[in-house]
């Protein structure tokens, strides 16, 4: 097999994390599969982390930079080398958070075109994955993923519910247009039967 990249995309809450985990289980018996992020957990990737959970008084344009950066030094320094190596890379997030995200937190009027422009390097998957879920539904995930951790829920920097609504029309107008293979799922299935969806897509693209 030749090197495969797949992202799973979505609002917070949607599942990506748990989609991501569960693919990587399913494809690791019979490919050698890399499991990634964005953020990354190199150095860039968890200063942006800090950032968005502590909510750090930073302006979005430095923080739209700031995702390129590890963006790009994520791919080329793990995601470029596995795919090369014949893996299937699968990755939680890719550059149409950004396209998605920074679009509705910048509000300039060539906003769109300036992040494209600071991602014009990065390399997009190969198939992208779209969990559609509504921000309600998406919320109470979150809400009960924090009780089951002994803790209420505090919102970051991107889960302000006004935001989460933009986020998920602005997921489902972009979704068809990207330069590589889709699929929209719908996020409100048993996270089981979304794996399962999903991993019979890549493997039909697999052949």
């Amino acid at each position: 097999m030749s090197g495969y990249y797949v992202s799973i995309e979505g609002i917070d809450g949607a599942g990506t994390t748990t989609q991501a985990r569960l693919l990587a289980d399913i494809f690791c018996s019979s490919y050698s599969v890399y499991l990634t992020r964005e953020p990354s957990d190199g150095d860039v990737g968890r200063l942006v982390r800090r950032y968005i959970v502590e909510k750090k008084d930073i302006p979005e344009e430095a923080m739209a930079l700031l995702f390129a950066a590890d963006r790009l030094t994520n791919y080329h320094c793990s995601i470029k080398p596995m795919r090369d190596s014949h893996a299937l890379v699968i990755s939680d997030r890719c550059v149409l958070s950004s396209l998605v995200y920074q679009q509705h937190t910048l509000h300039h009027l060539e906003s769109s075109n300036w992040i494209a422009e600071i991602n014009r390097f990065m390399i997009w998957p190969d198939l992208v994955v779209l969990i559609d879920i509504d921000a309600q539904t998406a919320c109470e995930r979150r809400q009960a993923r924090a009780l089951a951790m002994g803790h209420t829920l505090e919102e970051d920097r991107y889960e302000v519910m006004t935001l989460q609504h933009q986020l998920v029309q602005a997921y489902q107008k972009l979704i068809f247009t990207l330069p590589c293979a889709t699929m929209l799922v719908d996020g409100a299935l048993p996270k089981e039967v979304i794996a399962q969806q999903i991993a019979q897509k890549i493997s039909t693209l697999l052949k």
